[in-house]
């Protein structure tokens, strides 16, 4: 399994609801979480086989700000 982190712009409840819907339509991902109270909200995901830039493009293509951090 790969963990993957990125700093994000979801910043409302209803953010947070539509990239749930996007996530989660995805099967390669497993879990995944958004740290609402850090400064840069943090989307740490699960996955297995799907890459940091699927992932941005997913959310980028939804009008949302996503970049890889490494670690």
């Amino acid at each position: 399994m790969d963990i993957l982190i990125f700093e994000t712009n979801i910043n409302t409840p209803e953010d947070l609801r539509k990239v749930r819907q996007l996530l989660t339509a995805e099967s390669r991902i497993k879990n995944w979480s958004v740290d609402m109270d850090d400064i840069d909200k943090i989307l740490r995901v699960e996955s297995i086989n799907i890459s940091s830039d699927s992932i941005e493009n997913l959310l980028s293509d939804a009008d949302f700000q996503c970049r890889s951090l490494h670690y």
